[in-house]
């Protein structure tokens, strides 16, 4: 596991990043937090997260979830509008499975340190009827 959470990465598309921190926050759940090793250190854990979140807020990203999905149901597919609004509905799933990630490495006993606390919500996150809702 630890050579895919390295190839991943090391890649730039935000899925294998974001896969590659789902990975990694499994290893802190299933074998515990080690700050010996890189692969179950919470801190490059966490590091991770505020780079894949680069400063963006939690109640900003909901936001614009909410926004994104509107336009995913409603407007042309043909248009620049739609396009736009599908990569940030597919980033805020990306965003909702980073809180799922989280919220089990707090469940492991992990502090989750105070900038990343407001991503917890996240873990709560879902798609019901076409609404975003928490």
């Amino acid at each position: 596991m630890a050579l895919c959470i390295f190839a991943h990465e090391k890649r730039t598309v935000d899925v294998a990043v974001v896969d590659a921190l789902m990975k990694r926050a499994r290893l802190i759940v299933e074998q515990g937090p080690a700050d010996t090793d890189s692969f179950r250190d919470p801190e490059q854990f966490f590091n991770g997260v505020r780079q894949f979140i680069n400063g963006e807020s939690s109640p900003a990203a909901l936001e614009s979830f909410r926004l994104a999905m509107n336009v995913v149901f409603t407007a042309d597919r043909q248009s620049s509008e739609w396009g736009q609004a599908r990569l940030q509905f597919i980033r805020a799933r990306r965003l909702r499975e980073l809180g799922q990630a989280l919220r089990s490495v707090a469940d492991r006993g992990v502090v989750v340190p105070l900038d990343l606390a407001e991503w917890l919500v996240w873990a709560e996150v879902r798609e019901i009827d076409g609404r975003v809702v928490t």
